[in-house]
């Protein structure tokens, strides 16, 4: 058969027959018929490849803006001061060593709660091997502070994204919960995040207040409900007073709920008048609502003393300020003193090192460069 011969290749047809010859076996064009297969079929395989790069090109791209969200979430990480202190608290005994009464404490990480009784008597080293019972699993280490003989430190875990440690002593005698190994005042309930991704330093739980006075009263209107709302993630819970009922009654009645709630009542020790209700959680993580219905006085309000009542207020903490060395929620000279005094290494755990604004163990310049280029500041981060 002779081989088919007419006028050159157009230019379409000679570029794909050559690339036909360099990506391919070679093809040997006999016919009219057979070059129109050949130019069928690879501009049918042009158009293949051309739609399978569209499509590669647009996963690419939505890679790329993946890769961008990733980028922007690290950069607002990055932001955020944090460290690796795990959260701590203390229970203190008298000056003997010992617990005189009866002692019991609710113990609460991310991996559980447990309650521990104590007997009238029961020694620092009791309560130490009380809480390191091996049969518990709640992620916590007991010790007599080397700081301070006279408490047990209690160490949270590490191993949470936001790991916290909440030691609520849940009898009603001296406060003997402490935030630090030495000094400080003696609470019933002491809850800390250490330092971590979310909840940086200087950051306040939400937290408003109820006017009750010893016994509540409704001015001859019978009873009064309240409302409570904590957390995004938390319930709410309504509760009916009739008047006359007691102050201590209502923290207990709140507190009834306080798992699932988020929030912990107690009465204020500056104003033995009001009640707070103070959330678990600090800064963003936090939220009150107190909503009061009945018709009655309200009692609601956002400060421990004085201020104006109200039927409905809301809380929701509140977030450091950047180079707010001295917690005043503005950056100034003050703080600029706090660096300068603590300038050089941080004192040994558990003591605390405000003016380490990154967290590396020693106050220098880069605290220093913090506070100079936040000077003026006093918007949360």
């Amino acid at each position: 058969m002779n081989s088919f011969q007419t006028r050159p290749l157009s230019g379409s047809l000679m570029a794909l027959s050559i690339a036909a010859a360099l990506t391919g076996p070679q093809v040997t064009i006999a016919s009219k018929g057979q070059a129109e297969n050949v130019l069928t079929n690879m501009t049918d395989a042009a158009a293949s490849l051309g739609a399978r790069f569209d499509g590669t090109s647009r996963r690419i791209q939505e890679l790329q803006s993946e890769v961008d969200r990733n980028a922007a979430l690290f950069a607002q990480v990055a932001e955020i001061e944090w460290c690796a202190d795990a959260p701590v608290a203390y229970l203190q005994g008298n000056e003997q060593g010992i617990f005189p009464s009866v002692f019991e404490v609710k113990i609460t990480t991310p991996r559980g709660r447990w309650y521990f009784d104590f007997p009238a008597g029961a020694t620092l080293q009791d309560v130490v091997d009380g809480i390191n019972n091996p049969s518990i699993h709640i992620g916590v280490i007991a010790s007599i502070s080397s700081a301070n003989g006279n408490r047990v430190e209690i160490r949270g875990p590490m191993a949470q994204l936001v790991p916290f440690l909440r030691v609520q002593q849940t009898t009603e005698l001296r406060p003997s919960v402490f935030s630090h190994a030495v000094g400080g005042a003696g609470m019933l309930e002491w809850l800390d995040y250490g330092c971590v991704v979310g909840v940086p330093i200087c950051a306040e739980p939400a937290v408003l207040y109820l006017s009750t006075g010893t016994n509540l009263l409704t001015d001859g209107k019978g009873h009064t409900t309240l409302l409570v709302r904590g957390a995004e993630n938390h319930n709410s819970q309504s509760f009916t007073f009739a008047s006359g009922t007691s102050q201590l009654s209502i923290i207990s009645a709140l507190n009834t709920f306080q798992d699932q709630l988020g929030v912990r009542a107690a009465q204020v020790a500056v104003n033995p008048s009001r009640i707070e209700v103070r959330s678990f959680a600090v800064g963003d993580l936090s939220r009150v609502q107190l909503l009061e219905v009945g018709g009655v006085p309200p009692i609601i309000f956002d400060q421990p003393k004085g201020g104006s009542a109200s039927y409905d207020r809301t809380d929701a903490g509140q977030n450091p300020v950047r180079g707010d060395v001295n917690c005043d929620r503005f950056v100034a000279a003050a703080d600029l003193r706090e660096v300068i005094d603590a300038w050089g290494a941080c004192p040994p755990t558990p003591s605390s090192c405000p003016a380490d604004l990154d967290h590396n163990d020693v106050v220098n310049v880069d605290d220093l460069l913090t506070v100079i280029n936040h000077w003026g500041d006093d918007d949360e981060i």
